[in-house]
């Protein structure tokens, strides 16, 4: 489902909650450039950092994948 908005700093809190802040940051890029048009890079540092010093546990991977589905990802070669 193309054009279906994913709530970026819900993704932002999923991936505090989830991977060391390393990892997060390359993910997080990542999927931030997937929307070029509003991709800001600093923008989306600021927010991870604020994601990992705010995060509480109330999303976690399974948001992701939820939120993926949502745009049309579909698994392959794993199960969560």
């Amino acid at each position: 489902m193309r054009g279906v908005a994913v709530p970026r700093m819900r993704v932002a809190y999923a991936i505090a909650a989830t991977f060391t802040a390393k990892t997060g940051l390359s993910l997080f890029l990542q999927l931030s450039q997937q929307d070029a048009d509003k991709y800001d890079e600093e923008a989306c540092r600021r927010m991870l950092d604020y994601c990992y010093a705010h995060t509480n546990g109330q999303v976690s991977l399974g948001t992701i994948v939820y939120l993926a589905r949502r745009v049309g990802w579909q698994r392959g070669g794993f199960d969560f």
